[in-house]
C-alpha cells in the first residue's frame, strides 16, 4: 500500500511543470546569490583568498545557470556544470583553499539537472 501511494506520489511530481527539488535548489540558490553580494560589493571581508572580480563572476553565471534550471532549460544544466568545473580548477590551482565541502551542494544540483534531464527543453 505504501509503495503504491509512493509511486502515485512520485508520478504526481514527475508531471509537474518544475520539479519542487528544482524550485527549492533556484531559491536557495537566488538566497546565495543575495548573501555573496555584500563580499563581492566589499561590503563584507572575504573569508578566503578569492578575489572579488572572479566572485562577482561566479556569482552572476551562477545566477543565470539557476536562471535555465527555473525555466528547465539544458542550458542552465551544462553552465552550472561547467562553472562547477571551473570554480574547482580556480580553487585547486589558483587560490590554493579547495576542500571536499566545496563539492558537495553543487554535485547534488548537477545529479538533480540529470535526474530531469529528459524534461528539460
Amino acid at each position: 500500500m505504501l509503495l503504491t501511494y509512493l509511486q502515485e506520489l512520485r508520478a504526481v511530481i514527475m508531471n509537474l511543470e518544475r520539479p519542487p527539488l528544482i524550485t527549492g535548489m533556484c531559491i536557495l540558490g537566488v538566497i546565495g546569490f543575495v548573501t555573496t553580494l555584500p563580499a563581492v560589493l566589499g561590503f563584507r571581508e572575504l573569508d578566503v583568498g578569492i578575489s572579488r572580480p572572479y566572485l562577482a563572476f561566479s556569482a552572476v553565471m551562477g545566477l543565470a545557470s539557476l536562471i535555465g534550471f527555473w525555466y528547465m532549460n539544458r542550458w542552465g544544466l551544462y553552465l552550472y556544470f561547467g562553472m562547477l568545473l571551473l570554480n574547482q580548477a580556480m580553487m585547486i590551482f589558483v587560490f590554493r583553499s579547495w576542500n571536499e565541502a566545496s563539492l558537495l551542494v553543487p554535485s547534488v544540483a548537477v545529479f538533480t539537472g540529470i535526474w530531469y534531464y529528459d524534461r528539460m527543453t
